[in-house]
């Protein structure tokens, strides 16, 4: 079985892409520090995808934008902070450096 698991983390990790399926197989098999990474990486993506076409979309002005992101940043961390719970207290993202429009810009810049 620990031969299994080595393996199946081993395939997940070296996957370009791993995906949020990926990680919740991680977690049932205990690979919480794996789920993780992958928890981690798919929500700051979504976080830049967002931006990204918020930033490009030129029928919004600023404000709009701000507005529209934070509305998707509210829905996603709370999606994602359930996620991690069920990992337990030592997992979490820094959710405050993704939390506004401007941020994300700063980050980007």
């Amino acid at each position: 079985m620990t031969n299994n698991i080595k393996k199946l983390t081993k395939r997940f990790m070296g996957q370009d892409h791993p995906t949020l399926k990926d990680a919740k197989d991680l977690y049932i098999l205990g690979e919480y520090d794996a789920a993780f990474k992958i928890y981690k990486t798919k929500f700051v993506e979504l976080m830049k995808d967002q931006f990204s076409t918020l930033h490009n979309t030129y029928r919004l002005d600023d404000k709009e934008r701000a507005e529209e992101y934070n509305n998707y940043f509210q829905k996603h961390q709370a999606a994602y902070q359930e996620r991690l719970n069920k990992l337990g207290p030592e997992y979490q993202i820094d959710f405050s450096r993704y939390d506004s429009y401007q941020k994300m810009s700063d980050l980007h810049s």
